[in-house]
This record gives C-alpha cells, structure tokens and sequence, in this order.
C-alpha cells in the first residue's frame, strides 16, 4: 500500500502512515496571512510546515491536529506547501499561489548620502530590502547639494564668571562669533555652582525670621490637574514664584500633557477652586532635572500672591534644621497638606528629609521653619524598613533657570488644542493619576478588575481557535460595551483585561520579550499623530519617541549630519545616531508582531509592535500604554470577544 512505510526493529514492525493533504483554505495567500491545511494522518504533535521551502511551523500546539494545522505564510513567493509529521514522514507537496505585496517606503533600505562634491552633487545606494513588487519605487540615488569646504565646530567666546551668588551659583555670557555651517556645537557652559563667600547678615539663614506667613505660602500653593486627553490626567502640586503667574512645579508632573487647570484656596480649611477654568500653559522644561514652569492665562492681569525662590540657599542649611513642605497628596485628601521632618542631608542635587511625602506633594514647596523657599518635594526612597523624602534643591533650581535650558516653549503648544481641551473637560469623569512606576493600584481598581473578569468568564462561549489566533497580539476594545480594553498574548491567544493606562503598561511588561539594540533597529518606528506629545525641536519625532530612539528631542539633528533625525528616521532609513543604514528584518518582524520588546542592553525601554502596520511605538509609561490603547486598538463585538479564552496575570 502506497501510503504505509514498513519499519522493522527488535522483530516487531511499525507501520508509518504518509500524512495527506486533502485541500487548503485557500489556493491564493499572501505574506503574512494565514492558511488552513485540511487532510488527515497529521499526527496530534506537532511536526514541521514549509511553503516554497521557508520554514512555517506553527509556534503552539493549539494550531495542530491530526486533521486540521494553520499556518502563517512566511516571505516567500509561490510555491508548494509540504507537510512532514512529527515521525518524519512527509505529505505529496500541493502548490499554492501567493501574493507578493506592493513596494512602500519600508521595503527599501539606502546607504547615507556622500559627502557634497566640488560638483554640487551628493550620491548613495539603495537596495530592496523586501519580496515586493510594483508600489513605492526605488528612493533618489543622487540630489543637489552646496558644496561647502569643511569645519569642525563653532567658535564662541564667553565673559567671565560673575562673582558667586548667595544661592551657590554664578553666570557669564557666551556668543557665537563664528557659526560652521557643517557642524552644531553646543554653547559653553553659562551657570555653575560655586561657593559663595561669608554672607551679610540680610541673607537668609535656618534661624532668621523673614516675612513670609503661612498664609502667603497656602494662597501660592497650588493644586495642578494636567489632562492627557478628555479622560485621563496627572495631578500634582505648583507654586506661584512670581505676580503675574509663573508656576514652579516638578517636570514629571507635565510631562505628556498639554497643559494643566489650577485650583487656588485662600486657607487651610478650603478645597482647591477649579470653576473659573484657569488654564496654565507649559513653557519651559528642564533637559535634565525634574523642574518645569507654567504660565497662568491672567487676562485679568491680577496680582497674585507669589513666593520669592531667589533667596533661598541650600548650601546653609545645617543637619537638624526643619523643613516643612506643602502640597495636594491625593491619599491624604482633598485640601491642602502640610508636613514637617528634619533635613537629614544632601544626595546630589536633592535634600533628604524625614517629612513625609506622597504622590501628589510632587511640584509643591519646601520651606525652612523661617519660610525661606528650599526646594521641591519631588520623591521618595525607600529602605528596607523606612523611607525618607528627596527635595530637589533651591540652588539646582535657581542654577537652572538662570541658564533657562529651554526643553518647550510656547510656539509648541497650540493654545486653541489646549483651550478646547481644558476649559470642555468634565473634572467629575476624570481618572486621576501621577506619573510614576511605583503606583500601586487601589482597591476599588482590583475589585472592578474582578468583576470584569468574572461578568466575561460567565459570558464565555466555545474557543474559537482560528479567531484567537488570527487577533493574537492585537489590542481589542468591547464596542458594545464600554470599551474595556483588552490584549490577546501571542504566547498563549488569551485575552488578558487592561483597566486603564497604568494598568496596561505594568501588565504589558510582564509579556516583554527581551530584544538586543541591534535586533530593534531591525523593525522600523511607528508615528501615530493623535497620541499627545510635544516635538520640541520640530524634527517630525515626539519628544517621548526621541527619548526612545535616543536622539536628542531639543536638537532636530543630533549627528549634526546635515539631515534631520525624523528625515533619517521616516524618509532616508538612515541611522540618526551616526553614520550607516537603517536595514529592517522582514522575518523577525513577522516572527515578533504584536509583542511587547524590552531592550535588554539599554534601560528596559518598552515598544508595541504593532501587528497592523509591522511597526513599533514606544511606550514609556502608563500614559503612552493608554494612547496605545486608544488608537491602535480593533473593535470588537461582546460575542466575538467571547469566543477567546481569558487569561489572568498573578
């Protein structure tokens, strides 16, 4: 008989049976898509698949049965499909048509332009990098250019340093007396701290009485509720530094939002009045410290009750001193919150306290028993068994806007988006947060997690394998509830429920997969431009995306190659970072769709790759896992989500 194989072994006979192919799903597919393959004597384990000689095994077991494998099509062209079980035993090949995908911008791959010749004209390679056909045609292999003879640097010349300030710092001035037209070089240097003198007596020490109340300090101690979107906002603390409305706060507190509302009290006893809708906007963020500042809209031009920083100076601050701090930490409720501690001492930039400090005192103020400004309550560290506050130093602070390292200004912030935002938003639906990574959930938030869960389990129809397997790595929203959002692992084709931003970007961490820096240049970089970000240096990358790249967000050319990084990045394919191509992996981006990769070599950053477009977007905490949420998830009926099995994270 044609379809047994006789073994003979120890005197006892095996009897092999061929696997059949009856018929496919399909007789046309394309790369990506899958297939179903029909017949019988496949075997219940599984064995191997090949289209046109590309491997396309299926990765779980749930995809193979004796009658009955799916398969994914591999990056191949037409060809036949063969079936070998797992005995070794192999089916008659059946031929299947596939569909070679059109061109685009992704299936190309060119080497950085060449240096200007005499000649006014700058060359390069580009090659074809995927199996397409037709679409997108091959990038320009020359262009114009300005020959321009070659220079290394700018050339600057600086004053001298201005004599020590009482807050520990001191200035000069720098100009740029000859600008390279081939090279982008930074300014020197223009604050730095220094040690200041013996001070007269008119500065301000732990144990001097100035006239600062604590009225004053309550009335420029504000609440600050900064919303991503219409939704969801982080809340914090700011303080007023000067009359016409300039806000210090913590950048962290900022970041990701377009602006804040501000809640104002007149005493202890008041919560924070937010009916009149005053609207701060961002103007200035730090590079490198947690410092931000706001500007309060003052149509009004009223005089408000303000904090002056500039006297303050940490360098005399003696172990023991009190310091007390001020601010809105949700947990302690909705009034202002006040508490006091011992300075313990320096860590960095930071004064460590023994004051007790919560999420939300984040952007308030730090103040000597004598009322003088000493800082910002910005974190927490944690011992084994007790934890002490950090308070990012009034000297840091000073030193910094001195030199105004302008991270955002106003041009970047559409003041018709912002004001359409906040001054719509209904604050009773607003979920409230603070951006950290230490953010526990609450109890309520475990409790409605539970229900959800349990309302899907008792709602469970018969697994649909076939469907599961087709969604796996997608994000799926319930459109016919309220939207409650959902991931379905590639690992395993369960859905796994995602309450809310926070919650997604803890529990999409837990399924990373870890990948090298070489590996994820390999997958080409996703732009969604409804996620809410700010691009500083107008490069075409969102600052949070620059931050993941590891361009530089406040510099649009960070290898000052005369090419701008989103251009190298979007356009050219080339490395922003230097020189070289950016060459992407068709197969491992078709092996790791819908996964969450953490870089392993660099700080754990996380991307989505999302299975739509092949494409990875970075998310850097709660906030982006939401926008991810939001705009790259699929719609999903109630009946068709419960057709897939529900998984549980412990």
């Amino acid at each position: 008989m044609d379809d047994t194989f006789h073994s003979i072994y120890s005197n006892k006979e095996y009897i092999y049976v061929k696997p059949n192919i009856i018929e496919l799903s399909d007789s046309m597919g394309y790369v990506g898509g899958g297939v179903t393959i029909y017949g019988s004597y496949f075997g219940e384990d599984i064995g191997q698949v090949t289209v046109n000689n590309e491997d396309a095994t299926p990765t779980y077991s749930f995809a193979w049965d004796d009658n009955e494998v799916f398969v994914e099509i591999p990056n191949t062209t037409s060809g036949n499909i063969v079936l070998t079980n797992s005995d070794g035993i192999s089916s008659e090949p059946v031929y299947i048509n596939i569909t070679v995908p059109e061109c685009t911008s992704s299936s190309w791959s060119c080497d950085s332009w060449s240096d200007c010749t005499s000649n006014n004209i700058e060359t390069r390679t580009c090659n074809k990098v995927t199996n397409c056909e037709g679409g997108t045609s091959s990038p320009a292999t020359t262009q114009s250019c300005t020959y321009i003879p070659a220079c290394s640097s700018d050339t600057w010349q600086c004053g001298s340093w201005s004599t020590c300030l009482p807050q520990g710092v001191q200035t000069r001035s720098c100009n740029k007396i000859y600008d390279c037209p081939s090279a982008e070089t930074a300014s020197p240097q223009t604050s730095q701290y220094c040690q200041p003198a013996a001070q007269p007596q008119q500065y301000q020490n732990p144990n001097e009485q100035v006239n600062i109340s604590q009225s004053t300090i309550l009335k420029a101690t504000l609440k600050l509720i900064c919303p991503l979107d219409s939704k969801r906002a982080s809340q914090g603390s700011g303080t007023i530094i000067n009359s016409d409305g300039t806000i210090l706060t913590n950048k962290h507190v900022v970041d990701g939002t377009l602006g804040c509302l501000v809640g104002f009290i007149d005493g202890a006893n008041d919560q924070p009045y937010f009916s009149d809708r005053h609207i701060a906007d961002i103007t200035k963020v730090s590079s490198s410290s947690d410092i931000a500042i706001l500007k309060l809209r003052n149509p009004n031009k009223s005089n408000l009750t303000a904090i002056n920083i500039t006297t303050g100076n940490s360098n005399v601050v003696n172990l023991g001193n009190k310091i007390t701090t001020y601010g809105y930490p949700a947990d302690f409720g909705e009034k202002i919150t006040y508490t006091s501690g011992d300075f313990s001492g320096y860590n960095g930039d930071y004064l460590k306290t023994t004051a007790i400090l919560e999420h939300g005192n984040s952007g308030g103020g730090a103040y000597l028993a004598n009322g003088t400004f000493i800082g910002i309550p910005s974190a927490v560290i944690s011992g084994s068994l007790n934890s002490m506050g950090l308070v990012l130093s009034i000297n840091k602070i000073n030193s910094w806007m001195n030199n105004t390292s302008l991270a955002r200004d106003d041009s970047n912030n559409s003041y018709a988006r912002v004001s359409s935002l906040l001054e719509d938003i209904d604050l009773n639906t607003l979920y409230l947060f603070e951006f950290t990574e230490s953010d526990s959930q609450s109890d309520n938030v475990v409790i409605e997690n539970n229900e959800t869960l349990d309302r899907e389990r008792s709602s469970m129809t018969k697994i649909d394998r076939q469907l599961s397997s087709r969604l796996k790595g997608k994000i799926l929203l319930q459109v016919e509830s309220v939207g409650e959002a959902w991931y379905v692992s590639p690992d395993d084709s369960r859905k796994y429920y995602m309450k809310d931003g926070d919650t997604a970007y803890e529990m999409l961490r837990q399924f990373g997969l870890g990948i090298t820096d070489a590996d994820i240049a390999k997958i080409p970089v996703g732009i969604e431009t409804r996620f809410a970000d700010t691009d500083s240096d107008g490069d075409g990358l969102a600052d949070q995306l620059e931050e993941g790249l590891k361009t530089d967000p406040y510099k649009s050319d960070t290898d000052s190659d005369g090419v701008s990084d989103g251009d190298e990045i979007l356009k050219n394919n080339t490395n922003p970072l230097g020189s070289g191509v950016l060459t992407y992996n068709s197969s491992l981006n078709s092996r790791l769709r819908g996964k969450i990769l953490l870089q392993v070599e660099s700080k754990g950053e996380a991307w989505y790759l999302n299975p739509d477009d092949g494409k990875r977007y970075y998310m850097k905490h709660g906030g982006a896992a939401y926008q991810i949420m939001r705009y790259l998830s699929l719609g999903i009926t109630n009946n068709d989500l419960r057709k897939i099995d529900i998984g549980e994270i412990d």
